[in-house]
């Protein structure tokens, strides 16, 4: 059933075995313990995740660790093992996981028939419970009548057997029993609480899967309606009808752009992207605890949420969304002080038209709270002042083409450089045409910044010094900045 896999090691007593599902939990495992891998803990035994998880072994006086992938087990595991005094064993990959840790602990504890038949009736109750798909207080109940033990779902307390719950939300649950007298009775209520556990665990992911998946699809179908191009308002409209969402009442758009999420993750790129998952949905709780119907989208790193309501909000409409918007960004700057965020608020608007209205006086608010330096605050777009004369301007027609014509050389000259070669010329402009003060704004040296004018103005075949050209140029850059 076990095969060595050093040489050395795992010389030392061991009192009790149990099951890890993440390698980080090693953290935590008993001293003088056998700790048995689960199939994920086991399936990053190639990974330097698993040489740093021997080294939290050996702080916790581990005496040996099975896995059941051993193929991927590299030489300087092995070898740091050997080095460490701890013995790696492998178990067959298919086999039953709770049936090996129930045999390595009849071994340890020798003839405790008694509290190993305990835990395998509680085993098997376990298994039939979420089979039926059962509450966890329910698993809980028929893992106690099994064991002949209270098994409980409360804050453990000093002397107590425990493990973690994945079923709380923000809040920490556990799973708790009595500790007991002899060591085999704690062998068994131990491993029968990981068993438990898990089967909560995985049938609470089950559920929040079923429920989010409308959320879910809404979600996707608002990302798309905010990034579509024109011509396809018709079948985006009956789409949004057909999974529920108000696209037909009054809409209040809030974009939401996290600033330091790479440094807040300590330079790690999938903690970032792990805990932008988690600020989205502390905010959205929080705003769903305030009342009302709120639906997010994702657009590249931004959030966007969406307020959506059946009749006309009224004028205090919008400072009733702003007000939940500022609980919401207190309670991430709670979970994580460090944070720093810009917010825009649109107004309020009806249908679908009205909701790519709102979605860019949202933008524009945001691009106004950057400018103001006003982070960690929710900026509403009628508080904007001259970026709401913009946005009735370039939301007209001709507007619309004589900013695109003007622009079109820039365009031209792909995305990346055109974006560049725009900000530049929007900076020099809101700067009254000073050098100094725009290279200041752009952090570049001077003549970088005399260097991209030319060549801007150049493409563009347009007069600097004509005080219309200009302003129209202006207009043009800052209409852009909305899009």
């Amino acid at each position: 059933m076990l095969t060595p896999l050093t040489e050395t090691g795992g010389e030392c007593e061991i009192e009790s075995v149990s099951m890890v599902e993440d390698l980080g939990e090693l953290n935590e495992a008993p001293p003088n313990s056998i700790v048995i891998l689960g199939r994920e803990a086991s399936a990053e035994a190639f990974s330097y995740r698993f040489d740093m998880g021997l080294r939290l072994a050996l702080h916790r006086q581990v005496s040996a660790i099975v896995v059941t992938a051993p193929s991927a087990l590299g030489p300087s595991a092995r070898a740091i093992a050997e080095r460490m005094d701890i013995g790696l064993l492998s178990a067959t990959s298919n086999g039953d996981l709770a049936a090996l840790a129930i045999a390595i602990d009849r071994e340890i504890v020798g003839g405790a028939d008694a509290a190993l038949a305990r835990a395998a009736a509680a085993r098997r109750a376990i298994d039939a419970a979420e089979v039926q798909k059962a509450t966890p207080e329910v698993v809980a109940e028929r893992a106690s009548e099994a064991l002949g033990v209270a098994v409980e779902i409360r804050e453990p307390e000093e002397h107590d057997l425990y493990v973690s719950l994945a079923v709380g939300g923000e809040d920490e649950s556990y799973l708790v029993a009595p500790r007991q007298e002899d060591a085999s009775g704690n062998a068994a209520v131990g491993l029968i609480l990981e068993i438990a556990a898990a089967a909560i665990n995985r049938m609470a992911a089950e559920a929040r899967r079923v429920e989010e998946l409308p959320v879910l699809s809404r979600s996707e179908l608002l990302s798309e309606i905010l990034q579509s191009p024109p011509g396809r308002e018709s079948e985006l409209r009956d789409r949004a009808r057909s999974v529920g969402l108000l696209i037909d009442g009054w809409h209040t758009v809030v974009h939401v752009e996290f600033e330091n999420l790479l440094a807040a993750a300590r330079q790690e790129e999938a903690a970032a992207l792990e805990l932008a998952q988690t600020l989205r949905r502390v905010a959205l709780q929080s705003l769903h605890a305030a009342g009302g119907e709120w639906h997010d989208a994702r657009i590249g790193h931004a959030l966007i949420i969406v307020h959506m309501k059946r009749t006309d909000p009224g004028p205090r409409g919008g400072r009733t969304v702003a007000s939940s918007v500022e609980q919401a960004i207190q309670r991430l700057r709670s979970r994580v002080p460090e944070l720093m965020l810009h917010c825009g608020i649109g107004s309020a608007h009806a249908g679908y038209p009205g909701l790519l209205a709102s979605a860019a006086e949202a933008r524009a608010a945001l691009a106004a709270a950057r400018t103001t330096s006003r982070p960690n605050t929710a900026v509403e777009f009628d508080t904007v002042g001259l970026r709401r004369m913009l946005i009735e301007w370039y939301s007209v027609g001709t507007a619309r083409e004589a900013v695109a014509t003007l622009l079109a050389p820039l365009d031209k000259l792909g995305r990346r450089r055109s974006e560049v070669a725009i900000r530049t010329l929007g900076a020099y402009l809101d700067n009254h045409c000073s050098l100094s003060q725009t290279a200041k704004a752009l952090h570049l040296h001077r003549n970088s910044v005399t260097y991209r004018l030319e060549r801007i103005f150049k493409v563009l075949d347009v007069d600097p010094d004509d005080p219309d050209e200009r302003l129209l140029l202006q207009l043009a850059c800052r209409a852009r900045s909305l899009r």
